[in-house]
């Protein structure tokens, strides 16, 4: 079974792969309203001006200029969910092949030089087997007995109480975990105090699910009033609650309460019947497991509440709604939309090479892999810029202020409160349930970052 926090992170990490895969979704980025950006304990954000500074390259990083001297090999540990529920190795296995891919063609290509060395990568690799007892012991046995200075992972389940490992052990720990914009890196001060060696690789959902809501009222002008209804968990809460206050600060009337209904619930036409006594809400948000959201759309529409409906069931699995084509507005950071769209050559070069790893099977979820890729490759620029591969401390303020042309993004950073940035892409996914299988139209368009990002 899993802990609330761990099953929380896995379903909001799954709303991910639905902007990324055709999934009509998203607007469901899990944060709490009083966590913004960057925000301190102490006071507003500071005033920022994006970076116009260096940005590496990966053939800047796996250079050498000719004056090294020694050989050595370095171990980074390895923990992602390789076995256990798909739902959990779904986010955990493409998460753990970024960082094989990535270790793999430093290797390949010699190594990396810091100093007057040059250094090959040993992932010590584990499986977490997705359970959190076994992976605190996993980070244990890395931290203590295998005394690692760098861990990938878990992509989902055990981070918070792995983290506090890592963290007292001042190992780099990174990982596309969620968890950590509300607990180990939710402020300024932890981020350059006690989790200054921990960095999150996942876009943070508390600059997503704002941009989402912006670019909704951009897309969809005449669409001035929502209703939400959502399962009844510590997951629905946290996703529906987020979702109505950032829509409702851009102007949004959200009309009657959030309509919460029991897990496991089938029929949903008594909570929609309450969301028709309130108002006609011109579009409708819906959470559920994927598999029971056909349903609540299909029940919707039966009793003609919403003509838009953002939810979270796949395009393949509209075919129920026969005759009602759904528009549905997706915000998704840059390595979503490259799995979707890839927008470069390198991208599209990325994606042939992952292909060619796994045998020419990709998962479902292919783009998450770049939660982890691209910063493999940053934390060995940052050991070339720190000049250290031991050094926890110097390697952890490197990253602070490094930047890097990556696949999935051409400026990749943290910000201070070492959450990954990169631009958001607001793209428009339709799908025509009346031909059958369903047509999935997608278009998207490059955005920098939010400003708010940087800080």
């Amino acid at each position: 079974m899993h802990s609330p926090s761990g099953y929380r992170w896995l379903l909001v990490a799954l709303a991910v792969f639905i902007a990324a895969t055709a999934f009509a979704c998203n607007e469901k980025k899990s944060t709490p309203s009083n966590t913004t950006p960057g925000a301190t304990s102490n006071g507003p954000l500071p005033t920022v001006t994006p970076y116009t500074g260096e940005i590496v390259s990966p053939e800047e990083i796996l250079a050498t200029d000719g004056t090294a001297t020694k050989e050595a090999t370095i171990d980074w540990g390895f923990m992602f969910e390789l076995s256990g529920p798909p739902q959990v190795t779904g986010f955990g296995q493409p998460t753990s092949d970024g960082v094989k891919m990535a270790v793999e063609e430093i290797n390949q290509a010699g190594g990396f030089q810091v100093g007057d060395t040059i250094y090959t990568i040993n992932l010590v690799e584990r499986d977490t087997r997705s359970d959190i007892a076994n992976t605190l012991a996993v980070a244990t046995e890395l931290v203590q007995d295998k005394k690692v200075k760098v861990i990938f992972g878990p992509a989902t389940l055990g981070e918070p109480e792995a983290t506090q490992i890592t963290q007292q052990a001042q190992v780099i720990h990174l990982c596309p975990c969620q968890e950590r914009e509300k607990n180990a890196l939710s402020s300024v001060e932890k981020a350059h105090g006690e989790s200054q060696w921990a960095f999150q690789t996942l876009l943070p959902y508390s600059l997503l699910i704002e941009q989402a809501a912006q670019n909704f009222k951009v897309e969809y002008p005449d669409f001035h009033s929502m209703a939400l209804i959502c399962q009844n968990s510590v997951t629905g809460h946290d996703i529906c609650d987020s979702t109505r206050d950032a829509y409702a600060a851009e102007g949004v009337e959200v009309i009657g309460d959030i309509q919460y209904f029991p897990v496991g619930t089938t029929d949903y036409k008594p909570f929609l019947t309450n969301i028709k006594r309130a108002g006609d809400p011109d579009f409708v948000y819906n959470y559920d497991n994927p598999e029971n959201t056909p349903t609540i759309v299909r029940q919707a529409l039966e009793l003609g509440i919403g003509r838009l409906h953002l939810e979270t069931v796949p395009a393949t699995l509209v075919r129920p709604l026969t005759g009602v084509p759904l528009t549905v507005p997706v915000s998704a950071g840059a390595a979503p939309r490259q799995g979707v769209q890839p927008t470069s050559d390198k991208a599209a070069a990325f994606f042939a090479a992952y292909k060619r790893f796994k045998g020419g099977d990709l998962p479902i979820a292919n783009f998450v892999a770049l939660m982890t890729y691209d910063y493999a490759y940053m934390v060995v620029g940052a050991m070339q810029k720190a000049g250290t591969v031991d050094d926890t401390t110097a390697i952890a303020q490197a990253l602070e202020t490094f930047h890097y042309n990556g696949v999935a993004e051409d400026d990749l950073f943290f910000n201070t409160r070492h959450l990954a940035v990169h631009g958001t892409e607001p793209c428009t996914v339709i799908t025509d349930p009346v031909k059958g299988d369903p047509e999935v139209q997608i278009t998207c368009t490059h955005n920098a970052p939010p400003l708010e990002a940087y800080r």
